[in-house]
């Protein structure tokens, strides 16, 4: 249904995924909720400890959602199977 709702519909991938970070958004704030006596606590903020490593996971966290956004509109559920298949091989080599 998901795979059918998203190649027959004229949504762009960037509208796609703001539909999709909505359902997130609730989530993310209740936890944040549960930390915000800590947060606010913290002289420098919501992004203490945040360096260059962490900025790259998440630089590369948002990377990974728009290929996947893409693969599941421009490719079939078994393509991206596969391809979910292979990056997972490709990050135990890695690492």
């Amino acid at each position: 249904y998901f795979e059918k709702l998203v190649k027959t519909t004229p949504a762009s991938i960037w509208v796609r995924n703001l539909q999709l970070a909505v359902f997130t958004l609730p989530q993310s704030l209740l936890i944040m909720s549960k930390d915000l006596p800590a947060i606010s606590a913290s002289a420098a903020g919501l992004l203490t400890g945040f360096d260059g490593a962490v900025w790259g996971a998440v630089a590369l966290k948002a990377l990974g959602g728009l290929v996947v956004a893409s693969t599941v509109k421009y490719a079939d559920s078994l393509l991206k199977t596969f391809a979910t298949a292979i990056s997972i091989i490709v990050t135990c080599l890695i690492s």
